[in-house]
Formats: structure tokens, sequence, C-alpha cells
């Protein structure tokens, strides 16, 4: 989990029967609250880091990087452009052949999407938009409960 902040996703999964979670935050104090809070949890792991420098980690050793607002942050920043090439070039160089950088967004897929396909980053990228559903006033309404999530291929 990239960025994992305070949030219980990791925990979540794990409930969902995930059982190797490195949790990753650029946040000691975060870092140590988790470490707290999630002590009874052993599939769950906290190392405090920045995501644009993870030398600790080996080439190609993770499976897949799950990016809950990480990315948003780091381009909000000083030198966004730059700090986001610095995270996707180590996301990469960290994922195994065939791995999954799943980035989860609030920014408009315009502005995320030529980050990503930043030379060095050949990703097969599929963008899913999440609609958000509003009340029906009479049927027959637009969306089913079913009906979330609206997928859009981007390359091939």
């Amino acid at each position: 989990m990239a960025g994992c902040g305070n949030a219980l996703m990791s925990e979540d999964m794990v409930k969902d029967g995930y059982i190797d979670i490195m949790n990753i935050d650029i946040s000691s104090v975060v870092i140590k609250i988790m470490r707290k809070r999630c002590a009874h949890i052993q599939q769950l792991k906290y190392i405090q880091m920045d995501i644009r420098e993870m030398s600790f980690f080996e080439d190609q050793t993770i499976d897949s990087v799950i990016d809950k607002g990480t990315l948003d942050s780091l381009m909000c920043g000083g030198d966004a452009s730059l700090s986001v090439s610095l995270m996707l070039e180590e996301v990469n160089r960290l994922l195994k052949p065939g791995g999954i950088y799943m980035l989860i967004t609030y920014g408009d897929p315009s502005l995320r999407i030529s980050h990503l396909n930043q030379p060095g980053c050949c990703w097969h990228i599929k963008l899913y938009i999440i609609r958000m559903l509003r009340h029906c006033p009479k049927p027959p309404c637009l969306y089913t409960p079913y009906q979330f999530l609206f997928p859009f291929l981007l390359n091939s």
C-alpha cells in the first residue's frame, strides 16, 4: 500500500483474505500509530519510506501496488512532475512481470494518463470511472445497484 496513511483499507484486505501487505508512508508519525493499532495483525507490515526512493526493495519483487491518493498528493506538491515521475519509476522497477499498479484517484484522467505513459513505464492501462449514484425520483432508474464501474480501454 503506497502512502497508506491511517486508512482501514489494509485491515479490510486482511479480512478479505490477503496475507502479506506491506504498507509504506513518508510520515513516521503515521507509521508509529499504525504499527501500534495493527500490532495484532501479522499480515500487515509498516515501513516509513519515501515512495520516490524505495531502494530497500529489490527489483521485480512486488506483485501489486495500490495507490489510494499518493500520486494525487504528489501532484499537489512542489516539483510535481519530477516527484510523480520518480514515484512511477520506482513502482515500475519494483513490480514483478505482470504485476499490477492500481491507482485510485480523484484526479482528471487526462491529467494522470500522461504520467502513467512516461518513458520506461510500458503499462497496459485500464481506466474505470466510478459514477456517483443519485437518488432516482421515479423508475426506471439509470443505474442498477450493480452498475458502478464503467471500463474504458485506453491502449492495447
